[in-house]
């Protein structure tokens, strides 16, 4: 994947890679949709803007992603916005299959932490690697307009058939006794309910559990999983299955909305502690199908993500290097880089500054206040999950209405990391009377 993805990279001449090339960190990373681009802009590379060898690229990086089956589901998907376009049912939607976008985030390496999206109408796919391991690659949007081909040469053609029949099959198979529980709406929801919201929360369990399935209809709830999960490359697929039957199959939900006869309007939901599958086909006269895998903890790695930052000490040493100086340069933007885009800053008992640009102006005050200012670390330390980092600042209050004085005072902030490792919250401690004695403002 490190490999293909690096090919990728260096295929593309300079303006191109620019556009498909972001920091690891980047707000970007976690934003996520299947409408048409018309309708949610995507940020990447478009293929459409690619020659055919850079084209071939971006499909070799697709294919060590996805399965066989997942590959030319994905395909499926994509050609079926020509076809759309060529039978007059594209609307205000310009319907193009190289209308797809490539983005890469951080440095490919296999043993590193990136990662990489590939997405557009109707199909979101995203992959980070953490430490040189794949995570387990959500979210998974795969959706087709038609769910069926009903008429041209492509006729019969159902690239996500697998995955409504099974369910079928298994909904089919309840008494109606589990119908009471596993029927959860006579009529099917008009979307996904998570529709494309992060982060995700748990929804309150629904249907019948696993665990009053008989040992057959158990089997057939494997097998759904199983369909959905085996679209993605067979090492990816065994750490999904695998965090889905290690918390136990017997923990896991199935519930159906909407008749079961084929061609009506139907949803269905499969939940487990941290997973869910979500797919709904009752749009176009129940031919249109949105279907999601996520994970409650894991979208994007999250989980990964904290626990890597958490623990890898050296990472966080460079980290808090550079943070040191982003202080001492005079560049208050700089400081608020380092802040996850909702992140906060609280010193002491004053209220807190929450997100970039209230942190950025934190950070000026302070650098206006001492325009030679010069913050040094003395140590950072783990505290539990978080780091302590301490610090020493230096400066002459030469700012607008200042004394004048010399200060050094050394402190403290107590960090929360994110998931994209930066640092979610501060709080930040230091002695304000001593502060305001050598300021000479006592």
């Amino acid at each position: 994947m490190a490999e293909a993805a690096g090919a990728f990279l260096d295929a593309l001449p300079a303006e191109r890679r620019s556009e498909a090339a972001f920091p690891f960190a980047s707000a970007e990373r976690v934003k996520w949709h299947y409408l048409p681009p018309e309708m949610f802009p995507r940020g990447g590379v478009a293929l459409r803007d690619l020659n055919a060898e850079q084209q071939a690229g971006a499909r070799r990086l697709l294919a060590t992603g996805l399965g066989q089956r997942g590959l030319l589901t994905a395909v499926a998907i994509m050609e079926l916005e020509n076809v759309i376009r060529a039978l007059g049912q594209g609307g205000r939607f310009a319907r193009d299959a190289l209308e797809y976008y490539v983005s890469v985030f951080g440095t490919p390496d296999a043993q590193g932490s990136w990662g990489w999206r590939f997405e557009g109408h109707h199909l979101s796919l995203h992959f980070t690697v953490v430490a040189g391991e794949i995570t387990v690659s959500t979210p998974t949007f795969m959706g087709t307009n038609p769910a069926e081909m009903r008429e041209g040469p492509h006729k019969g053609q159902r690239p996500l058939g697998a995955q409504e029949d099974h369910a079928r099959a298994l909904a089919q198979s309840l008494t109606e006794l589990q119908r009471g529980a596993g029927v959860i709406a006579g009529a099917a929801p008009a979307e996904i309910v998570t529709a494309n919201r992060y982060p995700i929360e748990t929804l309150k369990p629904a249907g019948i559990m696993a665990s009053a399935l008989t040992a057959d209809q158990q089997e057939m709830l494997k097998t759904l999983i199983e369909s959905h999960a085996s679209l993605m490359a067979t090492e990816i697929a065994a750490v999904r299955l695998a965090r889905v039957f290690e918390a136990g199959l017997e923990n896991v939900g199935f519930a159906w909305a909407g008749p079961m006869e084929p061609g009506q309007p139907h949803y269905y939901r499969v939940q487990g502690p941290g997973f869910l599958i979500e797919y709904d086909n009752t749009q176009n006269d129940a031919n249109h199908v949105h279907a999601v895998w996520r994970d409650f903890s894991g979208d994007f790695g999250d989980d990964l993500l904290r626990e890597h930052y958490r623990t890898d000490t050296m990472h966080m040493q460079d980290f808090a290097t550079r943070y040191t100086a982003a202080w001492c340069s005079q560049d208050p933007e700089s400081v608020a880089a380092f802040f996850t885009a909702s992140g906060s800053l609280k010193i002491n008992d004053g209220e807190p500054s929450v997100g970039r640009a209230a942190i950025t102006e934190a950070a000026r005050g302070f650098m206006t206040d001492f325009p030679d200012l010069a913050v040094t670390m003395d140590a950072l330390d783990q505290k539990g999950g978080h780091y302590l980092y301490r610090w020493t600042l230096a400066g002459t209050n030469t700012g607008p209405g200042g004394t004048g004085n010399k200060v050094r005072i050394s402190g403290y902030e107590e960090w929360t990391i994110g998931a994209d490792g930066l640092i979610a919250g501060s709080l930040g401690h230091y002695d304000a009377a001593d502060y305001e004695r050598q300021l000479g403002k006592e």
